[in-house]
Protein backbone atom coordinates (compact mmCIF):
# COMPACT_ATOMS: atom_id res chain seq x y z
CA UNK A 1 0.00 0.00 0.00
CA UNK A 2 2.97 2.25 0.41
CA UNK A 3 3.69 1.89 -3.11
CA UNK A 4 0.56 4.00 -3.86
CA UNK A 5 0.73 7.41 -3.58
CA UNK A 6 -3.00 7.61 -3.02
CA UNK A 7 -2.01 6.60 0.54
CA UNK A 8 1.01 8.47 0.80
CA UNK A 9 -0.55 11.43 0.38
CA UNK A 10 -3.78 10.42 2.81
CA UNK A 11 -0.58 10.08 5.39
CA UNK A 12 1.11 13.63 5.03
CA UNK A 13 -2.74 15.13 5.07
CA UNK A 14 -3.38 13.13 8.20
CA UNK A 15 -0.46 14.18 9.45
CA UNK A 16 -1.19 17.09 11.87
CA UNK A 17 2.96 18.54 11.97
CA UNK A 18 1.54 21.55 14.20
CA UNK A 19 0.78 19.11 16.89
CA UNK A 20 4.11 17.05 16.44
CA UNK A 21 6.10 19.88 16.30
CA UNK A 22 4.43 21.46 19.59
CA UNK A 23 4.29 18.30 21.76
CA UNK A 24 7.05 16.79 20.86
CA UNK A 25 9.76 19.49 20.28
CA UNK A 26 7.81 21.56 23.05
CA UNK A 27 7.44 24.31 19.92
CA UNK A 28 10.70 24.25 18.80
CA UNK A 29 10.90 23.26 15.26
CA UNK A 30 9.50 24.14 11.45
CA UNK A 31 7.53 21.21 9.47
CA UNK A 32 9.87 19.13 7.18
CA UNK A 33 8.31 20.22 4.14
CA UNK A 34 11.76 19.65 1.46
CA UNK A 35 14.88 17.37 1.82
CA UNK A 36 17.08 20.72 2.11
CA UNK A 37 15.49 22.27 5.44
CA UNK A 38 14.48 26.16 6.25
CA UNK A 39 17.27 26.64 8.17
CA UNK A 40 20.16 26.39 5.55
CA UNK A 41 18.79 29.75 4.03
CA UNK A 42 19.68 29.78 -0.03
CA UNK A 43 19.57 26.36 0.05
CA UNK A 44 16.11 26.33 0.99
CA UNK A 45 13.06 26.28 -2.02
CA UNK A 46 10.47 28.35 0.06
CA UNK A 47 8.14 27.95 -3.34
CA UNK A 48 7.79 24.32 -1.71
CA UNK A 49 4.09 24.24 -0.26
CA UNK A 50 3.29 21.89 2.26
CA UNK A 51 0.20 20.08 2.56
CA UNK A 52 -2.49 20.96 4.96
CA UNK A 53 -3.83 18.65 7.58
CA UNK A 54 -7.07 17.74 6.58
CA UNK A 55 -8.12 14.69 7.70
CA UNK A 56 -11.94 14.44 5.50
CA UNK A 57 -9.06 15.26 2.59
CA UNK A 58 -7.26 12.31 3.55
CA UNK A 59 -10.38 9.96 4.36
CA UNK A 60 -11.47 10.65 0.73
CA UNK A 61 -8.43 10.16 -1.29
CA UNK A 62 -8.69 6.64 0.30
CA UNK A 63 -12.16 5.61 -0.41
CA UNK A 64 -11.48 7.14 -4.00
CA UNK A 65 -8.66 4.77 -4.71
CA UNK A 66 -10.88 1.68 -2.72
CA UNK A 67 -9.17 1.32 0.88
CA UNK A 68 -12.48 0.29 2.46
CA UNK A 69 -13.10 -1.19 5.84
CA UNK A 70 -13.99 -4.38 4.71
CA UNK A 71 -14.25 -5.74 8.40
CA UNK A 72 -15.40 -3.13 10.31
CA UNK A 73 -12.92 -2.99 12.69
CA UNK A 74 -11.69 0.35 11.93
CA UNK A 75 -9.15 -0.73 9.82
CA UNK A 76 -9.11 0.20 6.37
CA UNK A 77 -8.23 -2.74 3.93
CA UNK A 78 -6.39 -3.43 0.47
CA UNK A 79 -8.01 -2.90 -2.62
CA UNK A 80 -8.45 -6.33 -3.24
CA UNK A 81 -9.08 -7.10 0.63
CA UNK A 82 -5.95 -8.95 0.80
CA UNK A 83 -4.92 -7.15 4.34
CA UNK A 84 -5.29 -4.31 6.22
CA UNK A 85 -3.20 -1.08 6.49
CA UNK A 86 -1.10 -2.19 9.20
CA UNK A 87 2.38 -0.95 8.92
CA UNK A 88 5.39 -1.26 11.11
CA UNK A 89 6.87 1.83 12.11
CA UNK A 90 10.30 1.59 13.35
CA UNK A 91 12.87 4.47 15.14
CA UNK A 92 16.35 3.67 16.84
CA UNK A 93 16.53 3.45 20.55
CA UNK A 94 18.56 6.25 20.45
CA UNK A 95 16.26 8.58 20.03
CA UNK A 96 14.13 10.23 22.78
CA UNK A 97 11.97 11.89 20.54
CA UNK A 98 10.34 9.16 18.24
CA UNK A 99 8.49 7.17 21.03
CA UNK A 100 6.14 10.00 21.63
CA UNK A 101 6.25 10.85 17.82
CA UNK A 102 5.25 7.26 17.04
CA UNK A 103 2.18 7.26 19.59
CA UNK A 104 1.29 10.53 18.03
CA UNK A 105 0.99 9.57 14.49
CA UNK A 106 -1.04 5.92 15.35
CA UNK A 107 -3.29 8.50 16.59
CA UNK A 108 -3.71 10.49 13.58
CA UNK A 109 -3.54 7.60 10.94
CA UNK A 110 -6.01 5.93 12.83
CA UNK A 111 -8.73 8.55 12.35
CA UNK A 112 -8.13 7.59 8.77
CA UNK A 113 -8.10 3.69 9.28
CA UNK A 114 -4.17 3.05 9.55
CA UNK A 115 -2.96 0.99 11.99
CA UNK A 116 0.59 0.96 12.98
CA UNK A 117 2.70 -1.53 14.81
CA UNK A 118 5.54 0.55 16.93
CA UNK A 119 8.78 -0.77 17.75
CA UNK A 120 12.01 0.56 18.83
CA UNK A 121 14.90 -1.22 17.62
CA UNK A 122 18.55 -1.02 18.35
CA UNK A 123 20.62 1.63 16.38
CA UNK A 124 22.97 -0.87 14.28
CA UNK A 125 20.22 -3.64 14.10
CA UNK A 126 18.03 -0.93 12.35
CA UNK A 127 20.31 -0.29 9.90
CA UNK A 128 21.16 -3.43 8.95
CA UNK A 129 17.37 -3.91 8.43
CA UNK A 130 17.09 -0.38 6.50
CA UNK A 131 20.02 -0.27 4.81
CA UNK A 132 20.14 -1.43 2.56
CA UNK A 133 18.07 -4.45 3.19
CA UNK A 134 14.92 -1.90 2.77
CA UNK A 135 13.01 -4.20 5.05
CA UNK A 136 10.82 -2.03 6.61
CA UNK A 137 7.74 0.03 6.56
CA UNK A 138 8.02 3.54 7.86
CA UNK A 139 10.84 4.96 9.61
CA UNK A 140 11.51 7.62 11.98
CA UNK A 141 15.16 8.60 11.20
CA UNK A 142 16.80 11.77 10.88
CA UNK A 143 20.20 13.67 9.46
CA UNK A 144 22.24 16.10 10.69
CA UNK A 145 23.66 18.17 7.77
CA UNK A 146 27.01 21.02 7.80
CA UNK A 147 26.30 23.94 5.67
CA UNK A 148 27.19 22.23 3.09
CA UNK A 149 23.86 21.09 1.13
CA UNK A 150 25.57 18.33 -0.68
CA UNK A 151 25.56 15.91 2.44
CA UNK A 152 22.14 15.71 1.90
CA UNK A 153 21.70 16.13 -1.62
CA UNK A 154 23.43 13.23 -1.77
CA UNK A 155 20.96 11.02 -0.03
CA UNK A 156 18.42 10.18 -2.82
CA UNK A 157 21.25 9.67 -5.21
CA UNK A 158 20.77 6.06 -7.08
CA UNK A 159 24.65 4.94 -5.90
CA UNK A 160 23.54 5.50 -2.24
CA UNK A 161 21.10 2.74 -2.38
CA UNK A 162 23.95 0.35 -1.78
CA UNK A 163 25.76 2.26 0.63
CA UNK A 164 22.87 2.21 2.96
CA UNK A 165 22.71 6.35 2.70
CA UNK A 166 19.95 6.21 0.51
CA UNK A 167 17.34 4.37 3.38
CA UNK A 168 14.52 4.92 1.08
CA UNK A 169 15.79 2.88 -2.18
CA UNK A 170 14.79 6.24 -4.42
CA UNK A 171 16.02 5.60 -7.50
CA UNK A 172 15.85 8.55 -10.19
CA UNK A 173 17.82 8.91 -13.14
CA UNK A 174 16.89 12.43 -13.64
CA UNK A 175 17.75 12.79 -9.97
CA UNK A 176 20.94 11.28 -10.50
CA UNK A 177 21.71 13.60 -13.52
CA UNK A 178 21.00 16.68 -12.32
CA UNK A 179 22.98 15.66 -9.03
Amino acid sequence: ALRDKQVRLALAYATDKKKLIEVVLNGYGTPGIALIPDGMGEWFNSSIKDFEFDVAKANQLLDDAGYKDASGDGIRDMPDGSRPLKFRMNWPTSSIVAPRMAELLGEMWKEIGISLEPQAVEDDALTAKCCPALDYDILLWGWVADPDPDTLLIIPATDQIATGYNETGFSSPRYDELY
